[in-house]
């Protein structure tokens, strides 16, 4: 099971937006072009910079067996 605790449209106005997330096998997770591993049962925080205006956020989740799940998540910057 993987998840997104972070909602999966928001509109912010202040930077870095912080992704959230959770899965209960060790895994790769990239969120736009960061890459980084994850523990089973661990929960992330990962700082991810916004332009002005609509941003695409894409994670995705991948263990050794080749399974994968992936959130895309729009995050609006309004300073």
């Amino acid at each position: 099971t993987a998840r997104i605790f972070s909602a999966l449209d928001a509109t912010v106005n202040y930077v870095p937006y912080q992704i959230q997330g959770q899965a209960n096998r060790d895994v790769v997770v990239t969120v736009n072009e960061a890459i980084f591993t994850l523990p089973a049962g661990s929960v992330f925080t990962l700082p991810v910079e916004l332009e002005e205006g609509p941003n695409l956020i894409e994670v995705i989740m991948s263990d050794q067996d080749g399974n994968e799940v992936s959130f895309e998540l729009t995050a609006v910057y309004e300073p």
